[in-house]
């Protein structure tokens, strides 16, 4: 059962809507991140469910009850703002307190949950600090506990680490996935850091303009993206993208750009017994050979002379072909398949090395060990690169939508 049902939320702030129908699920224990530029309407959503934002139209459910019409204190929901608002001239301990007294209980209790969370927290030893004294990564963490001492069953999170230094980050990162697990809470997290979004979600919501762009898991939404965007805003480098065409060489099929060529590859079938079938897809189960037996895993090999069936439509058209920058290959010689490419800046990482080479006028970004790209990453001007068919992504040039092969 869902913990959190939005449905057709709009919000808007004078004529200007920051939120467009919006409807969502978040299950129950779950860590939800909703992901996208600013101004893409993540925090406003957030708010909505806080009951922070009036929603122009839609409605709110929280554990099964609407909360459309409730006042914030009435909806039992902890909120973490990302400038984190604690009280200066109170203690650790006194920030603490401070959401238990308004909740009028009796002193044992307070001092029994302001133990339990010192404890979860490891600030047993820091309560009797003020904010002042404390550093940012142990100022986060009074900003959590104060928000889980009221044990509240969701948990909203606005961006609360932007404001840590990278090393904190990253620590308080799996701070946060620990605590969340381990109190079974549901929380949602607003963030534009789509490697933090990456790193803590169970399910991760891209937005983008208003509207969600796609749901899925951390996997799901990097590795099968289901638009131009999202193949773009998620990833580290940003995904390459270049315009090319589908074109027939003789038996074999080939994405052409400029610059570059990768050969189309398919499962072996008899669908491709001619270069354009409409038929079911070899994977598809419910097809079968003439003898009668479903496809088998015999039928995976590639073959020439055909296209995978998506991509029937595409034939002398335009196409926009998606390649991350781990999957680009490099050597420093001509290969089969292999296509010459301008060095422009090398880029260290540590073990990796990030190269950024000319491909027929565009900057393409590769990504690999620096040992095995030492030719290039020491200065060679001229390498050959390739895009490896299976690791592509393929998406319309007018819809965005991607071509699913």
């Amino acid at each position: 059962m869902p913990d959190i049902e939005l449905r057709d939320l709009t919000i808007k702030y004078g004529a200007t809507a920051a939120v467009s129908g919006v409807s969502l699920d978040v299950l129950d224990r779950e860590y939800c991140v909703l992901l996208g530029p600013s101004g893409c309407g993540k925090t406003s959503i957030l708010r909505a469910i806080a009951g922070f934002a009036a929603l122009a139209a839609g409605a709110i459910r929280i554990g099964g009850r609407d909360v459309t019409r409730l006042y914030p204190g009435d909806r039992d929901v902890a909120m973490i703002f990302q400038d984190y608002a604690l009280y200066p001239h109170m203690t650790v301990r006194g920030n603490f307190a401070f959401p238990l007294q308004a909740m009028r209980l009796g002193r044992a209790e307070q001092e029994q949950r302001i133990r339990e969370v010192a404890q979860l927290l490891r600030m047993e030893d820091l309560l009797d600090r003020y904010p002042r004294e404390l550093s940012g990564g142990q100022q986060q963490r009074v900003a959590v506990g104060r928000a889980l001492v009221r044990r509240c069953p969701v948990l909203l999170l606005d961006e609360p680490l932007g404001n840590l230094d990278a090393k904190l980050r990253v620590e308080t990162r799996a701070s946060l996935k620990r605590i969340q697990r381990d109190l079974a809470v549901t929380a949602v997290h607003v963030t534009h850091d789509q490697v933090e979004a990456l790193a803590l979600a169970d399910r991760i919501v891209v937005m983008e303009q208003g509207e969600i762009r796609q749901i899925g898991s951390p996997e799901q939404v990097y590795e099968r993206p289901d638009n131009l965007f999202v193949a773009q805003f998620v990833g580290t480098p940003a995904m390459n993208v270049l315009p090319c065409r589908l074109q027939q060489e003789g038996e074999r099929w080939l994405l052409v750009g400029a610059g570059f060529h990768v050969p189309v590859e398919h499962r072996r079938s008899r669908l491709c017994s001619t270069p354009w079938s409409t038929a079911a897809p070899p994977n598809d189960r419910r097809a079968a050979k003439p003898d009668g037996p479903p496809w088998r895993s015999s039928d995976l090999a590639t073959s020439p002379g055909c296209v995978p069936p998506p991509l029937a439509n595409y034939r002398d058209r335009a196409i926009l072909l998606g390649i991350r920058a781990e999957h680009v290959r490099l050597a420093p010689e001509p290969g089969p398949d292999y296509f010459p490419a301008q060095v422009y800046v090398t880029e260290p990482q540590g073990s990796e090395v990030i190269v950024d080479m000319q491909v027929g006028g565009e900057i393409v970004r590769a990504r690999g060990d620096k040992e095995e790209w030492a030719f290039a990453a020491q200065g060679q001007t001229e390498v050959h690169a390739a895009f490896p068919f299976p690791r592509a992504h393929l998406f319309d040039p007018d819809t965005h939508r991607r071509i699913e092969v």
